[in-house]
C-alpha cells in the first residue's frame, strides 16, 4: 500500500483559513458568555427579625427552568407559579421571610437576577425581611460575578456564608452546604463555628429552640439526588443538641417530611423549579410522613411559634388558589426564662 503526502504548500495556503477559523469561532462564544456573565445589582433586603404576628415564611427553590431544560428535558417553566407563590407570601406579611438557596437558576447570569426581582418585590414593597442561604446554583458560573449578585441583596453572606439570628425564643442557624464551593478550611471553619454556637445556644435560658436551615438535604427520597453525606458532622451536632427539633433543606425539588430520633427533617423545595420524581413505596430510603400523592405541591412553608410548640403548615398552589396540604407541631424542648 503506498501513501502519499500532501504537499507543504496546501498547507501553507490553508494556513490563514484555518487561523481565521480558530480566531473566529470563539468571538460569538465569548460575546455570550459576556452578556450572560454579568453582575446584576439588586436592593439589599431588610435583615432585622421582630416578633409581631410570631408567624415567618420558610421558601425553597425558586430558580426557574433553563432553556435546555424546556427544550430538550421537555421541563415545565414555572414563572406563573413563582410570581403567585410571592404574591401569597407579600399579602401574608410575615415578620420575615427565609429562603433556602438556588434563588435563580445560573449565579452569574444578569437576566436570571432580574427575573428573581421581579418575583421578589412584592417583599420588598411590603419591606418584609427576607434572609437565605446559598444553593449550589447561586454558585453557578465565575464566583466574582455570582457572589456579587449574591451580596447585593443579602449583605450579610459577604462577611460569611453562615449566620445566626434570634427570633423570639427560636435560633436559626443558616449554613452554607455547598461544601465543593469552598476550600476545605472554610468548610472545617463552618463547623467549628457551628460547634461552638451550639454550645452557647444551649446555655442561654432564653433560647427554647435550634433551627437548621441548609440547602441541600440531608435526607431525601428523590431519584437522582441521594442523601447528602457530606452533612454528617452537621447531623451529629444536630441529634447531640436538645434544643435543635428541625432540619430545613430544600434541593430536591419537592415536599418532604421524616423524623429520625424524634427530630424533624423537611425538605422543601417547591418555589417553582421544574418538580423532580421520587421514590415510593417500599423503595423508599427513608419513610416519609406525608402521604399526598407525586409531584408533590408547589408550596412554601408557613411557621407558628406559639408558646408550647411550633406549628408548620405547608401551603400548596393549586389552580391559582393556596390551601394548607400538609400541617404538624414540634413541642418546644424548654420553657423560656
Amino acid at each position: 500500500m503506498k501513501f502519499s503526502l500532501t504537499p507543504l504548500s496546501k498547507f501553507k495556503s490553508s494556513l490563514p483559513i484555518l487561523l481565521s477559523i480558530t480566531i473566529l469561532i470563539p468571538i460569538p462564544l465569548l460575546l455570550w458568555l459576556g452578556y450572560l456573565w454579568q453582575i446584576a445589582p439588586g436592593m439589599p433586603f431588610l435583615d432585622l427579625l421582630s416578633v409581631e404576628k410570631k408567624t415567618f415564611v420558610v421558601l425553597g427553590d425558586p430558580q426557574q427552568t433553563s432553556w435546555w431544560e424546556t427544550t430538550f428535558l421537555q421541563r415545565s417553566n414555572n414563572r406563573k407559579v413563582t410570581t403567585r407563590l410571592f404574591q401569597f407570601i407579600a399579602a401574608e406579611q410575615p415578620d420575615f421571610v427565609a429562603l433556602l438557596g438556588d434563588l435563580v437558576f445560573y449565579g452569574a447570569n444578569h437576566s436570571n437576577w432580574t427575573d428573581f426581582d421581579l418575583f421578589a418585590q412584592p417583599l420588598q414593597k411590603r419591606g418584609i425581611p427576607t434572609l437565605t442561604v446559598l444553593g449550589n446554583h447561586d454558585y453557578f458560573g465565575p464566583d466574582s460575578i455570582a457572589l456579587a449578585n449574591v451580596y447585593s441583596r443579602f449583605p450579610q453572606l459577604s462577611q460569611q456564608h453562615w449566620y445566626l439570628r434570634i427570633y423570639g425564643s427560636l435560633a436559626l442557624i443558616f449554613l452554607d452546604s455547598n461544601q465543593s464551593a469552598m476550600p476545605p478550611s472554610h468548610w472545617q471553619k463552618q463547623i467549628h463555628w457551628l460547634k461552638n454556637t451550639l454550645t452557647s445556644l444551649e446555655q442561654n435560658p432564653r433560647i427554647q429552640a435550634i433551627l437548621f436551615l441548609a440547602h441541600h438535604s440531608p435526607y431525601t427520597n428523590d431519584l437522582y439526588s441521594p442523601d447528602a453525606q457530606h452533612l454528617r458532622p452537621w447531623l451529629n451536632l444536630f441529634f447531640s443538641s436538645p434544643k435543635s427539633i428541625l432540619f430545613l433543606s430544600g434541593h430536591c425539588h419537592g415536599y418532604e417530611h421524616f423524623v429520625k430520633q424524634k427530630k424533624h427533617f423537611v425538605v422543601s423545595a417547591g418555589g417553582g423549579g421544574p418538580r423532580k420524581k421520587h421514590l415510593q413505596g417500599p423503595n423508599q430510603r427513608h419513610p416519609d410522613l406525608y402521604t399526598g400523592p407525586y409531584p408533590r405541591p408547589f408550596h412554601y412553608l408557613r411557621l407558628q411559634l406559639q408558646k408550647s410548640h411550633l406549628h408548620i403548615q405547608a401551603m400548596g398552589l393549586f389552580s391559582n388558589s393556596l390551601r394548607c396540604f400538609d400541617e404538624f407541631s414540634i413541642p418546644l424542648p424548654t420553657t423560656p426564662q
